[in-house]
């Protein structure tokens, strides 16, 4: 194929000329999307796999990506993308199989924002061939990435080109030990006769050995090692401070210190970095090597607080960052999206990472965007991120506290870019350790993409659509345990799964689920999804491995097309919803053989309201579960993310300030919220813990005194909680939290809510204007028929009130057509209003319905011929969605 001609030029933003055995293009203009190049690609294969590659060489990083779109009937039915070349030279590859389209289209793509006017590229050696994986031959046999409690194996080059014809046993020991431990097995990546695995549970700045024994196409062989984990305590060169007279409202950085002396910025006492708003970041390190910035508080950006492009060796430590993100305007007009001169915001970030590697982000608290994310009420989510990061290796994120909240939502709390890439997010080696993410209305982090040994754990993901996303995992191994997820909920009360992993292309990468703890609202595991070419991975690689989790979710444990479609293998799960349990586990043990050893029985949780999801002693799940090593070696571990004499608190910290409750629940009363109290101790004697009182700025209804101090061992110290109810927002579950911050930025986190549902006065201030109520007529099929008369044309959003938790699904009819409709509604089974409005989750945006004044009749009813729906006691049309999303159970 002649891959240099037939390329057209999609938007003029840029120019190019075409040789024989080069593309040269220059960016020129600026333009809503990214640039393209563009070319059709006939005769492929629909079952075959193929790659595209090139070699780019630009005057500037992350000028270039290639892209493939698949096309069926006129219609896109999906893209991937390669990642951006952020090294000048570089090779980019994106690797797609044509399935089911019909057309299928090559493209070379430019950011064409104005930082990049002038940025030129040359493209060589540019291929399609069948599917080669991206494994140069100099890639060592055998190789060993430390992290900071993991560490990263390799083991390359093998005779093996399926799964069953390897086999291997790891073992690890911290040097100069005679007792070797046993870890988990390496993992056969699909297709490219590679394996990969984590250690895990390691001491940071420690010295270990490691040896591995296996059988390739049967023959034996054996490898071993040494490393040693990192720390973030590193040797410092220099030391410079900010403060008025070196910072004028933006900063650069492009410094290069070395292993054995970093640059570190820091602040002189007191001074805020006031970001000039005129600056998209109020620092950008951009190719920068060994940099430190630690202690700064950086407030205000118009986009990102911190980008860090194309750099190595980077520590963010300790930094209170704030004040960034653009605001714009809503348009539910058009998906419910912010929009700023006609360009939807998205992924603008307290900390930005593109094509970087070994980067730290430890201690940080990120806060207050200015602007909010919308919810999936309206379509798929699109605002700010605490963080935002693609294309990147060697990505620890430890100990953060990522805080939204009603107000300032965040899209996800973690977003990756490039989710449908091996490149995507942080794709290879990522350490995800003790962060609170807390208050979006998407995920809590995105590892989407090639989750090549990615680790999360020791986390605490809440007041979420989802908790964690790891759609799709391409090449795998990724491991997640010991997280808690729970009390999902978006801004207005919309949950999710849990562990979200539908994507597109659900990937041939192995995910391990061990010891996890899901509780509340929304559903556990969700199935890998992807399109017709992929429902069918019986025969394929393992997708799921799950063992000890602790499910006690609202809704449904595990999707069944877990194990419909893929090869998974989930056991020995508490299945402990409230409710009927043993219906579900017979249902996964009977028709699929999954978890046949799993506890069926209600979770009986510590203290469930304070946030205490550790197992009563001897209740279901206690020393129930599977014995796993490296992971939970002993021989009978409880289910769950907390083990006897182990963590008692999520998020991990490793701080012995400890607080007597994670969460407070306020209610609303005519009467008055009654104050609470949070005791602080020390777990340990020791030196004593000073201590700040942190909590987003919009939280201004939650009073916390005193607002810093010192803990002492043995002599606890209480703190006064207080609700001004003068200052609550709205009549629904009021959400927010509070940090117990130290001086190097570890926390203790406790979530606050406010029940204020039963407030009428805020919810009729809210419906003062713009709603029209409804005369309601119950029909003899169990169908309603609502009846407006609406004064003059306008825009509304259709709501329904039920007198009990409806299904999803329902049946409209308007105008003599009828169609499903979907119904969007807080958790909670009491009577509540529900949006009547399209499935946001299929790519159909909830716009208002345009009605000319008039009466309108709309008719209500269940879906299903069989179905049933709850009595409908009221119906309104709001011009504000707000009216009645915000205040969702006052009729």
């Amino acid at each position: 194929m002649a891959m240099y001609d037939g390329w057209s030029n999609y938007d003029n933003a840029l120019t190019f000329q075409a040789a024989s055995d080069a593309l040269t293009l220059e960016v020129v203009a600026e333009h809503r999307w990214d640039s393209s190049l563009e070319r059709l690609v006939t005769g492929l294969a629909p079952a075959q796999e193929y790659s595209f590659l090139a070699q780019v060489e630009t005057s500037r990083g992350g000028l270039v990506y290639l892209q493939v779109k698949r096309y069926k009937d006129g219609k896109e039915i999906s893209r991937k993308s390669s990642k951006r070349n952020w090294r000048r030279k570089e090779s980019l590859q994106v690797d797609f199989t044509p399935g089911e389209a019909d057309r299928i289209q090559l493209l070379i793509r430019t950011p064409t924002s104005k930082d990049y006017f002038g940025a030129t590229a040359k493209i060589t050696a540019m291929t399609l061939k069948k599917f080669a994986p991206p494994q140069p031959a100099e890639l060592p046999r055998f190789e060993i990435v430390p992290g900071y409690q993991v560490a990263s194996l390799y083991l390359n080059h093998l005779l093996a080109e399926k799964p069953e014809e390897f086999s291997s046993s790891v073992q690890y020991r911290v040097q100069g030990s005679e007792q070797w431990l046993d870890a988990l097995p390496m993992v056969y990546i699909w297709k490219e006769q590679r394996t990969a695995a984590s250690i895990l549970k390691l001491q940071e700045n420690t010295a270990y050995d490691v040896r591995i024994s296996f059988t390739d196409k049967g023959q034996e062989g054996k490898v071993a090692g040494r490393f040693h984990t990192l720390t973030p305590a590193v040797p410092i060169a220099k030391t410079i401070e900010l403060g008025p007279d070196n910072f004028h409202g933006s900063l650069d950085i492009s410094a290069e210190g070395a292993p054995d002396g970093y640059i570190r910025y820091v602040a002189k006492p007191g001074f805020v970095l006031q970001g000039d708003m005129a600056s998209g970041n109020a620092i950008t390190i951009t190719g920068a090597r060994y940099v430190i910035l630690e202690g700064l508080t950086i407030l205000g950006a118009k986009v990102n607080g911190i980008s860090i492009l194309g750099s190595e060796w980077i520590q963010i430590r300790n930094c209170d960052i704030a004040g960034f993100a653009r605001v714009g305007v809503q348009r539910p007009d058009i998906n419910g999206t912010y929009y700023e001169n006609d360009r939807r915001l998205n992924n603008d970030a307290g900390i930005r990472i593109m094509g970087s590697n070994n980067v730290l982000l430890e201690g940080n608290y990120i806060h207050d965007p200015r602007g909010t994310a919308n919810s999936w009420f309206h379509s798929h989510p699109a605002g700010p991120n605490a963080v935002y990061v693609g294309e990147c290796t060697a990505v620890a994120i430890r100990y953060n506290d990522f805080v939204g909240c009603d107000a300032h939502r965040w899209n996800d709390v973690i977003e990756g870019a490039g989710n449908g890439s091996r490149s995507g997010s942080i794709y290879q080696d990522a350490e995800v350790c003790g962060n609170y993410l807390a208050f979006g209305n998407d995920d809590g982090i995105e590892l989407d993409g090639g989750q090549s040994n990615a680790r999360f754990f020791y986390n605490k993901s809440e007041g979420l659509l989802c908790g964690v996303s790891t759609a799709p995992c391409l090449i795998g191994p990724s491991y997640l345990y010991q997280n808690l997820i729970c009390d999902l909920g978006d801004v207005y009360g919309l949950s999710g799964a849990s562990v979200k992993n539908v994507y597109s292309d659900p990937g041939k990468g192995t995910i391990f689920f061990f010891n996890n703890t899901i509780a509340g609202p929304g559903g556990g595991f969700s199935s890998y999804s992807g399109g017709s070419e992929a429902n069918d991975m019986l025969n394929g690689p393992l997708k799921g491995y799950a063992r000890n989790n602790v499910i006690a979710s609202t809704g449904g444990p595990m999707s069944s097309a877990l194990f419909t479609h893929f090869r998974s293998d989930f056991d020995y799960s508490l299945i402990g919803r409230p409710g009927d349990n043993e219906t579900a586990a017979k249902r996964l043990r009977e028709q699929y053989g999954q978890e046949m050893n799993s506890v069926a029985a209600p979770a009986q949780f510590v203290a469930e309201d304070r946030a205490d999801y550790r197992l009563q002693e001897n209740s279901p799940g206690w020393q129930a579960g599977y014995a796993l090593p490296n992971v939970m070696p002993q021989a009978t571990p409880n289910m769950g993310a907390y083990q006897p004499g182990g963590i008692d608190a999520l998020p991990y910290r490793p701080l012995s300030l400890q607080t007597d409750t994670q969460r407070l629940q306020f209610t609303w009363t005519p009467e008055g919220i009654a104050p609470q109290r949070v005791e602080l101790s020390l777990r340990e004697p020791g030196e004593a813990v000073s201590f700040t009182i942190r909590k987003n700025d919009s939280l201004d209804f939650l009073q916390v005194e005193p607002t810093a101090g010192v803990v002492t061992y043995g002599q606890p110290l209480t703190l006064n909680v207080r609700i001004d109810a003068a200052k609550i927002p709205f009549a629904k579950q009021n959400s927010g939290s509070f940090l117990v911050r130290t001086a190097n930025g570890l926390s203790r986190p406790v979530s606050v809510y406010v029940d204020a549902t039963a407030h009428r006065a805020l919810a009729e201030r809210d419906r003062a204007q713009g709603v029209i109520r409804a005369d309601v007529k119950a029909q003899d099929d169990g169908s309603y028929v609502l009846r407006f008369n609406v004064p003059q044309d306008g825009s509304y959003y259709l709501f329904a009130h039920f007198t009990a938790r409806p299904s999803s699904s329902i049946k409209e009819s308007y105008n003599g057509q009828s169609e499903r409709a979907q119904l969007y509604c807080s958790r909670g089974s009491r009577p509540l209003w529900a949006l009547v409005g399209r499935n946001s989750y299929s790519g159909q945006a909830n716009r208002p319905r345009k009605l000319t004044a008039g009466v309108h009749e709309f008719v209500i009813g269940a879906w299903s011929r069989n179905g049933t729906l709850p009595s409908i006691s009221a119906a309104a049309l709001a011009e504000d969605h707000n009216a009645f999303a915000l205040s969702p159970f006052v009729e």
